[in-house]
């Protein structure tokens, strides 16, 4: 007679055979459509193939060894995107096959990005100047500017672009300005300011001292000017979330943990962050649907 443990792995293993030959038996009635991959059917599919994939790994393998090979696989990941400076997942294509040389040369759009698009009324900020934050290279602001030419960038990071050149334009519309986000911001007539990933990579008190340096900025942009946190925004205990977007911000959680004493925070954390930089800062709405949100913060 069976275990209940070894019950549990034969029905992932069934469910798992089951998956895979829907998946299957949709290529084969869709060969041919592109839109395949984008419906919901799929991602329900593929999602539940993978959870049940990791799921049977947990079981099957040493914890140890379970724990190590995510760890290097996530790494592995990032290192990618660190060295590429752009989106790699979205680059690979859906079939066929492609060389790192091929890969490096191509930039497309990814979830977080179009959902930062979607999200925000940006025709709210034309004919203003918006202020990356921290921006590095400037590939957010790069990206909005294609979309919304109507708004003025400002990209502002510690050291500048290599291929910068002496006139500080990074593209049509995008500027950039060097500058300490740890020092007060220099630039009062923004229309908004905008940061990507600038917090989970650093502990409270860094936090604090940055959000702080924007809040004379702010004060002189007028009560309507908006900061925008775009971040992974952790699910409060009893919040429900997708499990593989959940999955995406625990990793990325245990990873600035261990590399940068760091974390991801919930909104409750982010709002604690914000009331000890000054008590007026208020999250006032989270925007999107993807792992990495839109967080509009308003001095009230």
């Amino acid at each position: 007679m069976a275990t209940k443990s070894e019950s549990q792995i034969l029905q992932l293993g069934d469910k798992i055979q089951s998956l895979a030959k829907s998946l299957a038996d949709k290529i084969e009635r869709e060969e041919g459509e592109t839109t395949q991959y984008k419906r919901a059917e799929w991602d329900s599919l593929t999602i539940d193939l993978q959870n049940s994939i990791e799921e049977l790994l947990l079981r099957v393998v040493r914890p140890k060894t379970f724990l190590h090979n995510l760890q290097l696989s996530h790494y592995d990941l990032v290192a990618f995107q660190v060295a590429f400076e752009f989106h790699l997942f979205d680059s690979v294509p859906l079939s066929g096959h492609i060389t790192l040389s091929e890969l490096s040369k191509r930039a497309v759009d990814e979830e977080s990005m179009n959902s930062l698009r979607e999200c925000y009324d940006w025709s709210s900020l034309e004919n203003g100047v918006l202020v990356d934050v921290g921006g590095g290279a400037g590939h957010v602001s790069i990206f909005l500017a294609k979309h919304f030419p109507n708004i003025s960038f400002l990209v502002q990071d510690l050291f500048p672009p290599p291929a910068l050149g002496s006139d500080n334009q990074l593209a049509p519309k995008v500027k950039f300005q060097q500058h300490n986000f740890f020092e007060p911001q220099p630039v009062t007539n923004a229309k908004a300011y905008f940061m990507k990933h600038s917090l989970h990579n650093h502990p409270d008190a860094d936090c604090v001292r940055i959000l702080r340096s924007l809040v004379a900025a702010l004060e002189k942009a007028g009560p309507a000017t908006p900061l925008l946190i775009n971040e992974g925004v952790l699910p409060s205990p009893g919040e429900s979330m997708r499990r593989d977007q959940e999955l995406t911000l625990r990793r990325g959680d245990m990873c600035m943990m261990v590399t940068l004493s760091a974390k991801e925070r919930t909104r409750k954390q982010f709002q604690q962050l914000l009331k000890e930089a000054d008590p007026r800062l208020q999250i006032v709405k989270i925007h999107g649907s993807a792992v990495t949100k839109l967080i509009e913060v308003h001095l009230v």
